[in-house]
């Protein structure tokens, strides 16, 4: 994922704030983000949404019971 990351940072379609591991990306534009999302396959974003759920109420169980949207 890194690699795929930093090819992204390197054509400036992302940009990276902070430093690893605590770093966070940011599309350039909105409509490269769409594009990308739209790319992905709906099983495939079902199974992403699912994962990043599932870290959030891991790492975060606090906010999971006060915020759960």
């Amino acid at each position: 994922m890194q690699r795929g990351l930093k090819q992204l940072g390197d054509g400036r379609a992302v940009y990276q704030s902070g430093v690893l591991p605590q770093a966070s990306y940011l599309f350039k534009h909105a409509l490269v983000q769409d594009a990308a999302y739209q790319s992905l396959l709906k099983s495939r974003r079902q199974q992403l949404h699912q994962q990043i759920a599932s870290a959030l109420a891991e790492q975060f169980p606090d906010t999971v019971a006060t915020q759960p949207e």
